[in-house]
């Protein structure tokens, strides 16, 4: 493993909903000096039209290969993906796994938790009568669901179900029937072993200035000794380091002392002194 260490393995691009091809991202990471890049593209989902085609999976899988090859002498490159609760694929061919909740079985169908602010309140309102703790709990509670079903490395995005939230406008972040609802998930992911992620993806997309988790949830990790990593599930090469500086102040703040890097011999946890965010 590298002395330092700048790694970020949650990231999208032309294959889903990004908007850099696979290289742009490879040569952004290595002007950036990064150490090491993961792609993690959306798996495909019949009703996502963010997500891969079976096709366009494939494609993914060549592109990685040939660009794995191409720069490996400047730069770590790894194949993930980011597995929907909805997909159902063949995930032997990638190197580790991200998964992620973003949809809701509902009376009305699978509705997107966030896909925008008016889809959000449309669940809560139209389909959940205003309840937002019972949204939230059937939020969390698919979340436990696909953590004890389903396999993979890294649970992505933890509380995505206040991607809308910041403000608070829908629910206080330190209420105790919230802390109960995520604490519950986060135990439940720790007695499964998977990696948790700061993700700082929608700082870049302008609908939060903080990462996931928020600090009520994060504190709680560092204390239960939760396996943790920093990603920033950029969807654009410039985004690539954003707020890393940011989320590696969190975590320390919280007492966070290893994060978890990925090499060829799989995840490992390295002091998070030797991570390094946003060059100056």
């Amino acid at each position: 493993m590298n002395e330092t260490i700048r790694q970020n393995l949650h990231t999208h691009s032309t294959f889903d909903d990004g908007k850099s091809s696979m290289e742009e991202m490879a040569q952004s990471a290595i002007a950036k000096g990064f150490t090491a890049l993961g792609f993690s593209g959306h798996s495909p989902n019949p009703i996502d039209t963010c997500s891969m085609s079976m096709e366009g999976m494939n494609d993914y899988l060549e592109t990685f290969r040939f660009l794995k090859e191409k720069y490996k002498d400047q730069i770590a490159l790894y194949c993930g993906i980011e597995l929907d609760s909805l997909s159902d694929i063949d995930l032997s061919p990638f190197a580790y796994i991200i998964g992620s909740i973003h949809y809701l079985n509902t009376p009305s169908g699978q509705v997107a938790i966030d896909e925008s602010r008016e889809t959000f309140d449309h669940l809560l309102h139209d389909i959940y009568s205003g309840d937002i703790q019972k949204l939230t709990a059937d939020y969390y509670a698919a979340l436990i669901d696909m953590i004890r079903s389903r396999d993979f490395d890294i649970l992505g995005h933890i509380d995505l179900i206040s991607k809308y939230n910041e403000d608070e406008t829908y629910f206080s972040f330190t209420a105790d029937w919230y802390l109960e609802q995520a604490r519950k998930a986060i135990d439940a992911g720790i007695e499964k072993g998977v990696i948790f992620e700061m993700n700082t993806g929608a700082i870049s997309r302008g609908y939060r200035t903080m990462p996931y988790p928020h600090a009520s949830l994060l504190d709680y990790m560092a204390k239960k000794d939760a396996k943790l990593c920093i990603n920033t599930d950029c969807h654009n090469a410039i985004a690539l380091d954003q707020s890393m500086n940011q989320a590696l102040a969190l975590a320390k703040r919280a007492g966070i002392t290893d994060l978890y890097a990925l090499s060829e011999d799989g995840f490992s946890p390295v002091s998070i002194d030797s991570f390094v965010g946003e060059l100056n």
